[in-house]
């Protein structure tokens, strides 16, 4: 009977190794699915500050928002506020506002 019983018990263990390793990939884990989010919602919240920068300073008129009061209210240095954006942010919201973008595009070779 005891034999039996630990044969049982193998025969389940051995059941469920299997289908463990059948759905490894399926299993997720909740604290790190939620450490996925975040992270993704910050890299969100980077590009959108990139492109608010870039607004502020290429599409507004008459003038452009002093670097200084955009880094103040990124939370960054003038000079991290002078190189959040490039080329590419421009014609983005360049292309979301519906109006041509003030820097030229530079043309691939």
């Amino acid at each position: 009977m005891l034999c039996e019983d630990i044969g049982r018990e193998r025969e389940e263990f051995e059941r469920n190794l299997r289908t463990a390793l059948e759905y490894e990939d399926d299993y997720t884990d909740p604290l790190l699915d939620e450490i996925r989010a975040a992270r993704n919602a910050m890299l969100e919240a980077e590009v959108r500050m990139r492109l608010l920068i870039a607004y502020g300073r290429e599409f507004t008129r008459p003038r452009p928002y002093r670097l200084e009061d955009l880094a103040r209210a990124a939370g960054m240095s003038i000079s991290g506020v002078r190189t959040a954006y490039d080329d590419d942010e421009v014609a983005v919201v360049a292309r979301r506002i519906g109006v041509k973008s003030p820097r030229p595009i530079a043309e691939a070779p």
